[in-house]
């Protein structure tokens, strides 16, 4: 199923879920660039503003190629097949529809099951139902199309989060709470640089961390011109694990050995900008 207020996909067990069971999602938190297309893609209420990013656009499911799954929404096996999916049509081109398992309708949709977190869609309130015993289902989410010049540069990014319940065995609200907690520190810590300008934003990627990935020693250049700067460590929900000050850049090394492994920010706070940039601990 999917939350389209809070661009992400979930997954879970409904009826026979056993205790402490997840709730399994996956957010998009950074979507690519488009600001051409007169679509307001980042629902802010400003359309094509410079450097908007795309939200979701689409959410499809299909089904493990069982005996008795039908051909039109089993796994794809091309490059069109899988296309189709992504652009929100089943295996043989028809579009996703309201209600139902979205299949043979009469209204074309870009989200399926997407719960009551899209009304002001073309399904309404419209229900989403299958019938039979339940089947290995897989889900995909797309953001698209979009054009991406010669040159250009666009990251993507996205958060795999499993959300426990032991208490009242509601994953669910575990795991809404978990995304808008994420969402909250993603937007007020991790991705505070707002690139406004050209110049803005080759200031903003002016420094490079290697070797990323690392297991010890991580080394920050830059060539960046200024009396002080301030660089902090940080993990993905937002605690500041190092915090130092320099007086030059051009070559300042951390020690990370310490971390454990995974995913973690390196902040660079000067006075003319503050910039972000992510590495691995393995």
């Amino acid at each position: 199923m999917i939350d389209v207020a809070d661009h992400y996909a979930y997954s879970y067990n409904s009826s026979s879920s056993p205790a402490n069971e997840p709730a399994i999602g996956i957010v998009q938190l950074k979507g690519p660039i488009e600001s051409t297309n007169g679509i307001d893609d980042d629902t802010d209420g400003t359309i094509d503003e410079p450097l908007e990013q795309m939200s979701m656009t689409n959410f499809m499911y299909f089904n493990n190629s069982f005996p008795g799954v039908p051909l039109s929404q089993d796994d794809p096996s091309n490059a069109n097949e899988y296309y189709q999916y992504m652009s929100g049509f089943w295996k043989d081109g028809t579009p996703l529809t309201c209600g139902g398992n979205g299949y043979g309708g009469s209204i074309p949709t870009t989200f399926a099951y997407p719960s009551n977190t899209y009304t002001n869609g073309p399904c309404g309130s419209t229900s989403w139902t299958e019938t039979g015993a339940g089947s290995d289902k897989r889900f995909l989410m797309s953001s698209g199309p979009y054009a991406m010049q010669p040159g250009a540069v666009d990251e993507l990014e996205y958060a795999y989060i499993v959300s426990f319940d032991s208490i009242t065995n509601n994953p669910l609200a575990k795991l809404d709470a978990d995304v808008q907690a994420l969402h909250s520190i993603y937007n007020s810590t991790l991705n505070q640089c707002l690139t406004t300008s050209i110049k803005e934003q080759k200031n903003q990627t002016e420094f490079t961390l290697s070797p990323n990935p690392t297991n010890g020693v991580l080394n920050i250049s830059s060539n960046l011109k200024t009396n002080r700067f301030k660089i902090e460590v940080i993990d993905a929900l937002g605690k500041i694990l190092i915090s130092e000050e320099y007086k030059e850049l051009n070559q300042t090394s951390i020690n990370v050995s310490h971390l454990n492994s995974g995913i973690y920010f390196v902040k660079v706070i000067s006075r003319e900008n503050t910039s972000t940039k992510k590495f691995i601990k393995e």
